[in-house]
């Protein structure tokens, strides 16, 4: 089962090193395309850099938007299973990659949205109904 993560990004030089690695880390994700939709800050100097064999960058000229950058990939993928991950991601763990694939594979859900926790309970006692 092929499984490909879907980054999209803009100007996301403080958090994009921290998702990147703990998706090239998952052995879990067989795929990584990383759309870059013209960012003009150091965001492409950082996916270079991370750039594995597993991992394709996309790099847009101008900024059209996450919907039309991820349409922009969307017929090029050919995975069974497809995750899309926010490129501002802060504490993604492998675990949590790992509970959303199992829902999934064990049939349990035929979509899963990763919800972060909020640090305040009342905030995560609402997550769920206005994300």
């Amino acid at each position: 089962m092929k499984v490909t993560a879907v980054v999209p990004v803009y100007n996301e030089e403080k958090t994009i090193k921290g998702a990147l690695e703990v998706l090239k880390l998952s052995k879990d994700i067989d795929e990584i395309i990383v759309v870059d939709d013209g960012s003009t800050d150091k965001t492409p100097d950082i996916i270079k850099r991370l750039k594995t064999n597993k991992m394709e960058y996309i790099k847009l000229k101008r900024n059209i938007g996450k919907d039309n950058s991820l349409r922009n990939c969307a017929e090029s993928i050919n995975s069974d299973i497809v995750m899309l991950f926010d490129s501002d991601l802060i504490g993604l763990e492998e675990h949590h990659i790992k509970n959303m694939l199992n829902t999934l594979i064990e049939e349990k859900a035929g979509m899963v949205i990763g919800l972060r926790d909020k640090g305040n309970f009342l905030a995560n006692l609402i997550m769920p109904y206005s994300p």
